[in-house]
């Protein structure tokens, strides 16, 4: 599964203007931005921004906040290249100038350093001395950086010294979401995902897509559905929700951990929609026709095949080369107590990544670290299954709350 994202957690001090901080971040620029206000203790707030887009932009507008705001105290950036490798910065915005406390640019093995681009934020001064240099970018994570660390965000330096323990071979983390920056998060008692904090605010682009849905698209779809940003939800919800994101339908099952709060849409049914632009929700008229036409088609039919929990399983089963697909096919037969399915299922698993581990010519999409993961996954499971086959039935259910919550969905069946 790609892992390809930018991610940035901004701390206010009590006191805050959460919506003059959000206007900030506003700020035109490319891709898609979401962001999440978490409530923190002591008065504090937390922004969690998410974007699909990994250029520069994200951290100029984490400096420009900075910079700008009062309140806003500190920032950690998180690139996941993908295949790329992944780059995290820490800034420090509690004087007039915000420097750099910490960065590090992560390089995945085979890959030298000048094949990769340059780490960004160059420009924003260095907080400390680098603990080294990296093919063509500084790099911020020697003992020094620890310490300021340690200073800006109040946890104890031990903590971060294990984490920069943890992650002295830092490439062996790529592949998995979040697993990059995960000892460091950790350390520093930010969520990869808030459990709290409800639905992701859109804050760019406009809300043109929405707008154009309710007119011109729903009233020719039979049933109900939620409508968001840019998704169309199918109600009733139940333990799989079955939605429209980004011209595909997406089936996506609440109860498979994630450290992503996305849509599952990796595995998706295109719809075969042309490129439209949005620009006005008039200039969306024939858009909307095209999709309410694509989702009565092909949408509504592969739901009502696939969008039940047996349905899913054979859904999973039609694209079981993908180890991804397989491993949610496994996981679904575990929620429907097809408990020897699943333990076939996680077999096959270990014995399709683990060949393909030292194998050349597999996808570029499959490298080790996801691959290791995936074999990981399986284990976990496999042993869970041994140890109590309901305990991992209710391990996986525990999950659909939380994925509710970070969807935005109802919370009742």
């Amino acid at each position: 599964m790609p892992t390809y994202m930018g991610a940035a957690w901004i701390d206010l001090r009590p006191g805050a203007d959460v919506d003059a901080a959000l206007d900030v971040l506003r700020a035109d620029g490319p891709g898609v931005l979401y962001a999440r206000v978490v409530p923190l203790d002591d008065g504090w707030q937390r922004i969690e921004l998410s974007t699909g887009d990994v250029g520069p932009e994200l951290g100029d507008l984490l400096v420009t906040l900075l910079q700008t705001s009062e309140h806003a105290v500190r920032a950690f950036l998180a690139y996941d290249y993908d295949e790329s490798g992944a780059e995290q910065i820490v800034l420090d915005g509690r004087a007039a100038t915000v420097t750099r406390v910490q960065h590090v640019r992560i390089h995945p093995f085979g890959l030298a350093a000048a094949a990769t681009e340059p780490p960004v934020l160059l420009d924003v001064p260095a907080a400390v001395a680098p603990g080294r240099t990296w093919g063509r970018g500084q790099v911020l994570n020697g003992p020094e950086s620890v310490a300021a660390l340690a200073d800006l965000y109040g946890v104890p330096p031990e903590d971060l010294k294990r984490a920069r323990r943890r992650t002295r071979r830092p490439g062996r983390l790529l592949g998995v979401t979040g697993g990059p920056f995960a000892p460091w998060l950790d350390a520093l008692a930010i969520a990869w995902t808030a459990s709290t904090g409800g639905r992701p605010i859109k804050l760019r682009p406009g809300p043109v897509w929405r707008e154009a849905v309710v007119k011109y698209a729903l009233p020719s779809l039979p049933g109900r559905w939620l409508v968001f940003d840019e998704e169309l939800v199918a109600e009733p919800v139940g333990l799989i929700a079955r939605a429209i994101v980004q011209g595909q339908a997406v089936l996506h099952p609440l109860y498979l951990p994630t450290g992503f709060p996305g849509w599952r849409v990796h595995d998706a049914l295109d719809l075969r929609l042309p490129r439209t632009s949005l620009a006005t929700r008039e200039e969306a008229e024939p858009a909307m026709r095209h999709l309410a036409a694509a989702i009565r088609a092909r949408a509504l039919p592969h739901f009502a095949t696939h969008g039940t929990l047996s349905g899913y399983v054979e859904y999973c089963r039609a694209g079981a080369s993908d180890p991804y697909r397989l491993h949610a096919q496994a996981l679904t037969e575990i929620v429907l107590e097809r408990f020897d399915d699943a333990r076939a299922s996680l077999d096959t698993i270990t014995s399709m990544v683990v060949p393909r581990l030292y194998d050349r010519t597999r996808p570029a999409g499959l490298g080790p670290a996801r691959l290791s993961g995936l074999a990981a996954e399986a284990d976990h499971w496999r042993r869970r299954l041994a140890e109590d086959e309901l305990g991992a039935q209710a391990d996986l259910l525990a999950n659909v709350p939380a994925q509710r919550r970070r969807l935005g969905l109802p919370s009742a069946l």
